[in-house]
């Protein structure tokens, strides 16, 4: 796994930590730092997506080629089974963003849902869904806030990567309705504004229930529903620019007050009250170290002489960063 609260990043997955031919599911239920079965009732049953070596490749992207990707099977015999992983810890005031990389192998006539914004760990509270159809070889990829009525465009190919960004717009306060917007950006151009990839983007059509900020942990579910695709190289940022970043806009500012570490040649020890997991980066934003750790323990790093910034996730789901020098 590899999580990331650089600045404006909140979650980068690669799968780097996993091997090719295992699920996604990993770590405790309800753990905040890994992917987990959706308790869901009606998704207990089925097989989980697994995991594929290597990854989708898109030119321009940060992410592209990175890793390993996700397997969705499309087997009728196959119930939904939901992966999911908590990726935002805060309550969105503004708008949220996550990217991936998909290709199509075969899908149903009627889209399917298969990427979403979730804000239950149990029940149905999607607040975001990627659809996916394909009729006689014509992909359709669409968009809804909670409910069947969707937003779609065709004309897209099967086994063709392309880059999907889901985005949720909080309007206002959740008392004002049904008016926030999500929206799917199918093969933006990365170099211009959201705004100015309007054209090729998809808005949701219905206008069901609001996210409500009370539900302040949102997280992204992989749902295995009867689509044969692939799934790579996701981010989530709160702006726009933040998914294609590949320095982090504030990475020299990362305060290592707010994090408890003692560093001491290649050994690091964890002064947090919390046991979590610790993942280390060097400063292009590549992941060059991962490992749980317990409260007041020590562990010993491979890693060569320089600075790296330290992203640390607790049990109980808050993130803390560091700057440090080994």
């Amino acid at each position: 796994m590899v999580s990331s609260m650089f600045a404006q990043i909140q979650f980068v997955e690669n799968f780097e930590s996993f091997n090719a031919s295992d699920p996604i599911e990993e770590g405790v239920v309800l753990s905040e730092t890994s992917w987990y079965r959706c308790l869901k009732s009606t998704n207990q049953n089925g097989v989980s997506p697994v995991v594929s070596a290597g990854a989708l490749t898109y030119s321009g992207y940060i992410a592209s080629g990175i890793g390993n990707s996700v397997v969705l099977s499309a087997d009728d015999t196959n119930d939904d089974r939901i992966s999911t992983r908590r990726v935002y810890n805060q309550a969105i005031t503004d708008k949220l963003y996550a990217a991936f990389l998909i290709s199509v192998e075969s899908a149903n006539p009627t889209p399917q849902d298969i990427f979403t914004w979730e804000a239950s760990t149990s029940s149905n509270f999607a607040r975001g869904r990627v659809y996916v159809g394909a009729d006689a070889g014509d992909v359709t990829f669409g968009v809804s806030k909670n409910s069947s009525t969707i937003g779609s465009q065709s004309g897209y190919a099967l086994n063709t990567t392309y880059l999907l960004v889901l985005e949720y717009d909080k309007i206002g306060s959740e008392d004002d309705g049904n008016d926030d917007v999500v929206r799917l950006y199918i093969n933006p151009d990365m170099s211009k504004t959201a705004a100015e990839n309007i054209g090729v983007s998809v808005v949701n059509s219905d206008t069901n229930t609001d996210y409500d900020s009370g539900n302040s942990k949102i997280a992204i579910n992989v749902k295995q529903n009867k689509i044969g695709a692939t799934i790579s190289s996701i981010r989530v940022s709160t702006a726009w620019d933040g998914l294609w970043s590949g320095i982090p806009a504030a990475l020299n500012s990362v305060s290592y007050d707010q994090l408890s570490i003692l560093v001491a040649g290649k050994n690091i020890t964890n002064n947090e009250d919390q046991p979590g997991e610790l993942n280390i980066y060097d400063l292009t934003g590549a992941l060059r170290f991962s490992q749980e750790i317990a409260s007041k323990e020590t562990i010993t790093t491979d890693l060569a002489k320089g600075i790296y910034v330290v992203q640390y996730t607790n049990v109980l789901g808050e993130f803390k960063t560091a700057k440090i020098a080994l």
